[in-house]
């Protein structure tokens, strides 16, 4: 869906449901951060391995796009996710 054919129709209905995204990002910047939390969602839903992968990286990237959602959102959720420790630890 954020293939350069749909840019034009869908950036529009975008913004409006990531209000807090910074004002200089371009629709290409957009899809590129997007795509490492798609391809990371999909390792793991697949059980593929992520354990060679930056998981803080990947997790601060999921946070971003939800604070880009509302920095509320993303503000009740961070302490909701015991994701740092666990990371940290790396059981």
């Amino acid at each position: 869906m954020l293939l350069p054919k749909y840019e034009a129709p869908l950036w529009s209905e975008l913004i409006l449901h990531f209000p807090d995204l910074p004002a200089a990002l371009t629709q290409s910047e957009f899809h590129d951060r997007c795509e490492v939390v798609r391809e990371f969602r999909n390792r793991i839903s697949h059980h593929e391995p992520i354990f060679m992968r930056d998981l803080t990286a990947d997790y601060s990237k999921c946070l971003e796009l939800l604070r880009w959602i509302g920095p509320a959102k993303a503000a009740w959720i961070k302490p909701q996710l015991d994701t740092m420790r666990i990371l940290r630890e790396r059981p």
